[in-house]
């Protein structure tokens, strides 16, 4: 399979990589949906790795286009912030209700 991979790294300011042909994206820095377009609507699953801010700035944006598709956002569940950007997109945008919040434990698997 032929995989089509777009991304941008720049330490401390944005950090993310999406694989077209599966819809992941890894991580989502600023800028992640501007860069890609409509492309982004092909993201179904993004897996980010931590919380700071240059790997999720992008991801309140990316909820905006993308929450009312369900996409589902892993994320380390020792990653407290989460629970409250969460909490705060839920409350702030009702397009994003669909999005489903997944925190994932060290090593644990996803069959995607």
């Amino acid at each position: 399979m032929k995989l089509t991979i777009h991304g941008y790294s720049t330490a401390l300011f944005a950090s993310w990589y999406f694989i077209e042909e599966l819809g992941l994206l890894f991580d989502a820095g600023d800028g992640v949906i501007s860069n890609l377009l409509g492309k982004a609507l092909k993201i179904k699953n993004v897996f980010v790795s931590h919380a700071d801010r240059d790997h999720l700035g992008g991801l309140l944006q990316f909820n905006q286009l993308v929450g009312a598709r369900k996409p589902n956002i892993y994320y380390p569940k020792d990653a407290n912030s989460f629970k409250f950007f969460k909490n705060f997109t839920s409350k702030f945008d009702p397009h994003t209700q669909g999005t489903q919040w997944i925190p994932l434990e060290d090593n644990q698997k996803v069959i995607i």
